[in-house]
């Protein structure tokens, strides 16, 4: 399709300028053969600019064959028809070329640009093509140079600028609008005036009338615009040639031929000379006005939206001088602040903001002088009417002048004494719910201490007495029962802080080596002693087994330990199986999926999505049977969601339940396995045991004795500090809540006490086990934390952390 526009436009450019050259002869002078007006390349340089860029090789080939084709046809010589030829086609070539560089690849004669850019080519192109056809006649046939040049840059420039815009205007588009209903009588009058001018001009010879034609082009020029101009032009230069050439009119007058073609190509470029710029300068006077009309157009339609947002806009938009005062406030004014525009024009505005925010607002203007200055809302309180001070945001912009300066300012105010009455609110129920967050953890941590420290003697002395050989049967197994029964409700106490501390987001983890097998074996053996009880078999298997993996031990061991505490719990025959097994998941990277299948009770379907949940049991005669809080399992859900992995159970009732867990953590570097250290037993060292508590102390001395320990002992931090000043101790357990001096200030002043003391190892004993307890231990400058109720082995490792070489 594009091949065959192609060559539908180069054959009718071909045609064109063939039929132009052999026209042009009608326009001859017998003498030497030179045309008085040339349009082959007014009509050839048409061609070219009304086509697309891309088609100009193929235009000014096909041009050249036609201008060829035409020169042989009228029998000139073949070396000549081929230089005129080459000739004409170097000058179309020319201005194509000027035209493209001064005025775009678009020529639009309704612009004086394009207009100068026309003429510089139609002076400049003939001037370069005649000087080579000049000299190639006067080579081929002996033609005076001098008057060959003038003859051909006259003839082929007048005809670029008169032709050439009426070939380019010349379309049923722009020839439609002259023949418009409206303009078609005012068109018609026109065309008849000229036809009579130029019957006038070229019809007799008697009276020289010449004038009369350039008038009437100039008022057609002011009634058409350019392309009424150009057809007129047309006409006039068609008519005068022929006249011309037939001995009439105008220039019938002068003697030669040659001169009357001279003559006439002069009247010619001054009647182009008037009326082109002429009908140029009203084409851009028309464009200027519809341009004009276009913006008032335009400014009344945003003036008019402006005034439709202004009206009624809740906000206020205003409009203030450089010295803040208002010269426009829009009606919301009244809503806003109880006072009409018309009562706040004039006033400075800053008289209206509450004094305490006046040197705040003025800043904010002020900071506008720099250009560079972001746009920032501003909150502020204004007076309203009633004499009340309303919150309000405000978003002023400098408005700038042409030198740059600060001519005044655009402001838009809205009413935002809700929003700061909720922010209020937001203020006061956020101190609330903090007061109420930190009441809950006072509380915890005061229930904690008060649970613990009786716990601590309970559990402390039945274990003391579970290891006399002086009890009897029946004694025993009570000292047994109040151990079983105060470790579960320590159980108790352990899952409601946990839950209250994961429900908070106070639980970190800390990812350390460990090795699976010694993990999953301890974990085991804290319920071996309640399975061999019930009769159960209790069973490990680990893949592989010497699996060393970075992950928070305590908190997988504590997952473990609740899924083998449910499974001692709920199974009364069989056994129950725990499978740990480690999956490749990457480098250095592995999954780890930890299973306890047991042959207990089971669960009923229906119930499974909810065991995860917290206070929620299978149903409520399991609370009955078997005790429980509910929480174990919430808690070790929020455990595996807070390591990124998946938790889950498989069941079904009388056959037992599978629950189960998975995360991904990292492969332990060969560097950073754990290597377990041997703990040689304690033996003559003396430690400070300081706990406000009698019974406590009571316990305290019991144990560490026990371990071959000298033990002192003081009431509350006083007696702590007095002590330390008067003994050389190995280590200090040390209560935090005593009265007088609790157990922080008692460490603070025993490491004020000079260099020997800072290296004094200080072990908090306390019932308060929270972290940020912990946390505080640590800050007053104690070593270590062992939670009460004291666990022997706890406390045997961390003396055994602390304790010299030589006593430990």
């Amino acid at each position: 399709m594009k091949a065959w526009a192609d060559f539908r436009a180069a054959a009718t450019c071909a045609l064109v300028v063939f039929g132009c050259v052999v026209a042009s002869l009608a326009f001859t002078t017998e003498a030497d053969r030179l045309a008085a007006l040339w349009p082959a390349n007014a009509a050839m340089l048409a061609f070219v600019l009304r086509n697309p860029t891309r088609r100009t090789d193929l235009l000014m080939v096909s041009a050249w064959t036609a201008n060829l084709a035409a020169n042989l046809t009228i029998e000139l010589a073949p070396l000549r028809a081929v230089t005129l030829a080459t000739a004409n086609c170097a000058e179309v070539a020319i201005c194509v070329e000027l035209l493209r560089r001064l005025g775009g690849p678009t020529l639009d004669l309704t612009r004086l640009r394009h207009l100068k850019a026309l003429a510089l080519a139609a002076v400049s192109a003939p001037m370069v093509s005649g000087a080579v056809a000049a000299v190639a006649l006067h080579l081929l046939d002996g033609a005076p140079v001098l008057s060959s040049f003038v003859h051909w840059w006259a003839t082929d420039g007048l005809g670029l600028l008169v032709l050439t815009p009426a070939f380019l205007l010349l379309s049923p588009r722009r020839l439609g609008r002259m023949w418009r209903p409206e303009l078609r009588r005012g068109s018609l009058g026109l065309a008849l005036l000229l036809a009579l001018a130029l019957a006038v001009v070229f019809g007799q010879s008697r009276y020289p009338l010449g004038v009369l034609a350039p008038v009437v082009l100039m008022l057609i020029a002011f009634q058409r615009g350019v392309t009424g101009a150009a057809l007129g032009l047309l006409a006039t230069a068609v008519v005068g040639s022929a006249a011309t050439m037939h001995g009439v009119g105008l220039l019938a007058g002068v003697e030669t031929q040659t001169e009357q073609v001279l003559v006439l190509q002069t009247y010619l470029a001054v009647t182009v000379a008037g009326a082109l710029p002429v009908a140029v300068s009203m084409a851009q006077r028309r464009r200027l006005e519809r341009s004009l009309t276009s913006a008032r157009a335009a400014a009344e339609r945003s003036e008019r939206r402006y005034r439709l947002v202004a009206d009624h806009s809740t906000d206020v938009i205003t409009h203030l001088d450089v010295s803040g005062r208002a010269t426009f406030i829009s009606p919301s004014s009244a809503a806003l602040i109880g006072r009409p525009p018309e009562g706040l024009i004039g006033t400075v505005t800053l008289d209206l903001v509450h004094p305490e925010d006046v040197q705040r607002v003025r800043g904010a203007f002020l900071a506008l002088l720099d250009p560079a200055a972001p746009v920032r809302a501003i909150e502020c309180r204004l007076r309203h009417a009633d004499g009340r001070w309303i919150w309000i945001e405000a978003k002023p912009t400098a408005v700038r002048g042409p030198d740059g300066r600060v001519s005044g300012y655009v402001d838009v105010v809205r009413d935002v004494s809700a929003r700061k009455a909720a922010e209020a609110e937001l203020a006061e129920a956020k101190l609330q719910a903090e007061a109420a967050a930190a009441a809950k953890s006072d509380f915890l941590a005061t229930m904690s201490h008060e649970l613990r420290t009786p716990l601590t003697s309970i559990i402390g002395f039945s274990g003391l007495l579970a290891g006399s050989e002086r009890l009897g049967e029946g004694e025993s197994r009570h000292v047994e029962r109040i151990r079983v029964a105060s470790e579960a409700l320590l159980g108790v106490v352990n899952d409601v802080l946990d839950f209250s501390r994961l429900e908070a987001g106070a639980v970190e983890l800390d990812p350390q080596p460990f090795q699976l097998s010694a993990l999953v074996g301890e974990t085991v053996g804290l319920v071996a002693q309640q399975a061999e009880a019930k009769g159960l078999s209790l069973e490990a298997g680990i893949e592989p087994a010497d699996a060393v993996l970075v992950g928070d031990a305590p908190r997988l061991r504590q997952v473990l330990l609740n899924f083998l505490a449910n499974a001692v719990k709920f199974t009364a025959r069989g056994g129950v199986r725990v499978t740990a097994e480690v999956r490749p998941a990457g480098p250095a990277r592995a999954r780890l999926k930890v299973s306890v299948r047991d042959t207990g009770i089971g669960v009923a379907p229906d119930k499974l999505d909810q065991l995860f949940d917290r206070f929620v049991q299978a149903d409520g005669s399991i609370s009955r049977r078997f005790g429980g809080t509910g929480l174990g399992l919430a808690i070790s859900r929020r455990l595996v969601d807070i390591m990124g992995g998946e938790i889950g159970v498989d069941s079904r009732p009388g056959e037992g339940s599978t629950f189960w867990f998975e995360v991904g953590l990292p492969l332990a570097d060969a560097t950073a396995r754990p290597v377990a250290a041997a703990v040689a037993p304690l033996s003559t060292a003396r430690v400070l045991m300081v706990d406000d508590n009698a019974a406590n102390r009571e316990l305290g001395r019991a144990l560490l004795e026990a371990a071959g320990l000298e033990v002192d002992t003081a009431c509350d931090g006083v007696e702590a500090v007095e002590a330390v000043k008067a003994q050389a101790y190995a280590v200090v357990l040390m209560d935090v809540h005593m009265p007088e001096m609790d157990g922080m200030d008692a460490t603070r002043a025993i490491r004020s006490l000079g260099p020997r003391f800072a290296s004094l190892p200080i072990v908090a004993l306390t019932a308060n086990v929270l972290p940020e307890a912990v946390a505080r231990c640590g800050e007053a400058g104690m070593d270590d934390h062992v939670g009460k109720p004291i666990i022997p082995a706890q406390l045997y490792a961390a003396l055994g952390r602390w304790l010299p070489a030589e006593a430990a």
